[in-house]
């Protein structure tokens, strides 16, 4: 099941991610689960 998120934050810190996603050819959602999977595994 698919589910759908706005993210409201500063505009270099979307395009940062943005550009993130483009360089590893990666979707959003890919790449936040990849940022949160390294997240908690430093936790």
């Amino acid at each position: 099941m698919d589910g759908q998120i706005s993210i409201k934050g500063p505009l270099s810190t979307i395009k940062r991610f943005q550009a993130l996603c483009k360089e590893d050819r990666r979707t959003y959602a890919d790449m936040l689960k990849i940022l949160m999977d390294k997240f908690e595994q430093s936790s």
